[in-house]
C-alpha cells in the first residue's frame, strides 16, 4: 500500500487488560480511512495466497449445467480515470484447456458500502462463450462483497473510490468494537 491515513474518535482502552497483554477497547470507536493502493500493489493482491485460493475450483452454472474453473495469473491495470482493466487465464477443468480473458470495468459502490459492482465496458474470452463470462463475473462480484473480508469485532463500509491512472484510492468508514484476538 502506498499510504494509509486514518482518523479515529477517541480511543478508550482498559489499562488493566493492557498491562497484561490483553488490548480491549472501553468503548467502540468509528474511524475514517484513505488508502491509495498502486498498480503493484494490486497485482501482489491478487497472487496472494488468500486470493489465489478463492480463484480456484470455482463452481459456476452455465446454461444449468455445473462448469468448474480456476483463474490464473490474474492482472490488473488502472490506465484512466476511472477505469480498470482486467486479464487473466481461465482453466476448463472438463476440458483441461487454458483460455484468454480481459475486460474493462468501471467499478462502483453499492449496497451502503458494502459491495463493490463491476460494469463491463467491453469482454473478451478467446474460447469462452458469453454465458461462462457472464457467470465468471458474478461470482467475481460474490467476492467483492466486503461483509466476505469482516473481521470479527470490525465492520467495514466502503464510502467511494478514486481510480487514476496506475492508482486505486479507497475511502471507507470503520466501526471497531474489539481488536481481533491473535
Amino acid at each position: 500500500m502506498e499510504t494509509l491515513e486514518i482518523q479515529t474518535d477517541a480511543v478508550s482502552i482498559n489499562p488493566m487488560g493492557a498491562l497484561f497483554g490483553n488490548i480491549e477497547l472501553e468503548y467502540p470507536t468509528d474511524a475514517d480511512a484513505q488508502a491509495v493502493l498502486t498498480e503493484a500493489d494490486l497485482n501482489r493482491a491478487l497472487k496472494s495466497d488468500y486470493l489465489r485460493d478463492k480463484m480456484r475450483n470455482l463452481k459456476l452454472e452455465v446454461k444449468g449445467k455445473p462448469v468448474i474453473v480456476d483463474v490464473q495469473h490474474a492482472e490488473l491495470h488502472l490506465p484512466e480515470l476511472g477505469k480498470m482493466l482486467l486479464s487473466a487465464n481461465i482453466f476448463l477443468h472438463e476440458t483441461g484447456e487454458i483460455k484468454q480473458f480481459s475486460a474493462e470495468v468501471e467499478p462502483h459502490v453499492k449496497s451502503n458500502g458494502e459491495s463493490i459492482s463491476l460494469e463491463v465496458l467491453s469482454a473478451e474470452g478467446k474460447g469462452l462463450t458469453p454465458e461462462l463470462i457472464t457467470a465468471l463475473f458474478e461470482r467475481v462480484m460474490e467476492l467483492l462483497d466486503l461483509r466476505n473480508l469482516e473481521v470479527s469485532g470490525m465492520c467495514l463500509r466502503l464510502k467511494q473510490f478514486d481510480i487514476e491512472k496506475g492508482k486505486l484510492i479507497l475511502h471507507a468508514k470503520t466501526r471497531i468494537e474489539q481488536f481481533p484476538s491473535a
